[in-house]
């Protein structure tokens, strides 16, 4: 009789990792929020960038290719209706450990705001010779950080064109 493998599997695969959330889950959380509030004329996603050379979902090549880390994912919103009009708002990165993370905002002016406030933060401020990114150290600077990008007037300026484009199709 041929002797059988253990099993080395868990018993589940719930993943806990020091009581946090993985930034992508807050942020698809935050997705969720946002067509909620916008009574789903404006969506938001998150796009895990696992070739960091080409985006399939736009055929362009990623201006976030220098990030070497092994979890990219971007934050897109966009036009229910015309589904031609996004926005790529920031990309996230980070490695196993998931903190410190870096966050790679594709606003200008965002990121001068938020160089602005960035004492209220505990965060810091990088180049690596293809542009700036932020370094965050904790889940809670995160959480800061996202709130003071999403409740930003940039933010703000950009759904309410969003819902614009959806009330001019629709009229």
């Amino acid at each position: 009789m041929d002797k059988e493998i253990e099993n080395l599997w868990p018993e589940n695969f719930d993943c806990d990792y020091d009581n946090s959330f993985f930034p992508e889950k807050i942020l698809k959380e935050q997705c969720k929020y946002l067509e909620n509030k916008t009574n789903a004329k404006v969506y938001a996603e998150v796009i895990e960038n696992t070739n960091r050379y080409y985006d399939p979902k736009f055929k362009v090549i990623s201006q976030f290719i220098k990030f070497k880390e092994d979890y990219v994912h971007s934050l897109i919103i966009g036009s229910k209706l015309d589904t031609r009009i996004s926005y790529e708002i920031f990309t996230i990165s980070h490695n196993y450990k998931i903190y410190p993370l870096k966050i790679r905002i594709n606003n200008s002016q965002l990121n001068s705001q938020l160089d602005r406030y960035k004492d209220n933060f505990n965060c810091s401020k990088k180049d690596d010779g293809f542009g700036e990114y932020w370094v965050i150290q904790k889940e809670n600077d995160f959480i800061e950080i996202l709130k003071f990008i999403l409740q930003s007037n940039i933010m703000k300026l950009y759904i309410h064109k969003l819902m614009g484009i959806q009330e001019q199709k629709s009229s």
